[in-house]
């Protein structure tokens, strides 16, 4: 085993060993937060990988919930593309109806229902080397091809961050009003390669989420909130784009 990572495959092993760990505060009932604080690293959103060049995700062995890899902004064309998205294709929230939202799921394989009259997909254009968002009307006939992500973009990113990959397998159980968790095996995994990401988009395992939405409640209630954009990858697919290292796998 490289040295690089013997010190998180000792600390994983540890926790795991645990069993059981009380969920007792409000910012600890995320499982992914609780197995960040018990390796000692701190929560990031950043495009570099947790620790010791390794992104650390916790997943539920229940969950078919695809696994978020990422979260990136398109490149362009504007700089801020998104909300120019959200201005021209936004819907009026059912809430607050002054406030235009764009929350929705896109593949590249099939278009995504939008509002009354929209539907959007993504396009991958190898010959260009963009990620394109087409928004078509009802009928299909595209009438916008203009957001985008450089190849060079998301492929930087995913080899900063995702070049080496731990995923934590945890389960959840309920006593005396009282949440646990379990983390109880991992999974160390290598990135296959940016072919590998753009032949898996193709086939619509991967999914860009939109996710600019409106605060529910305290004292933002009624304001808009971009929760970003991200990249993620259907759980059952997750070996098409990673590699397992079978002499990382947790010790029995």
């Amino acid at each position: 085993m490289n040295n690089n990572y013997s010190l998180l495959d000792h600390k994983l092993n540890e926790i795991c060993e645990k069993g059981y760990i009380k969920m007792d505060s409000d910012k600890y009932i995320n499982s992914g937060l609780l197995l960040e604080r018990e390796l000692g690293i701190e929560t990031n959103d950043f495009s570099v990988a947790d620790i010791d060049g390794v992104e650390v995700k916790a997943v539920n062995i229940f969950s078919k919930y695809p696994i978020t890899l990422f979260s990136c902004t398109c490149d362009g064309p504007d700089f801020f593309e998104l909300n120019r998205l959200v201005e021209k294709f936004g819907v009026k929230d059912y809430m607050f109806k002054d406030v235009k939202v764009l929350s929705t799921k896109l593949y590249a394989n099939k278009f995504t229902e939008w509002g009354k009259y929209l539907k959007m997909k993504l396009l991958v254009d190898r010959h260009n080397k963009k990620i394109f968002i087409l928004i078509a009307n009802k009928n299909g006939k595209v009438i916008e091809k203009r957001a985008y992500w450089n190849f060079e973009t998301i492929s930087s990113l995913l080899h900063r961050k995702l070049n080496k990959l731990c995923v934590v397998y945890f389960q959840k159980a309920t006593n005396n009003n009282h949440i646990y968790c379990n983390f109880f095996k991992y999974n160390f995994y290598s990135f296959a390669g940016f072919d590998s990401f753009l032949s898996e988009l193709e086939k619509g395992n991967i999914i860009v989420s939109l996710k600019y939405g409106v605060y529910r409640n305290g004292y933002k209630r009624g304001m808009p909130y971009n929760h970003g954009t991200s990249f993620s990858i259907k759980s059952n697919t997750l070996s098409n784009l990673f590699i397992k290292f079978t002499n990382f796998e947790q010790k029995k």
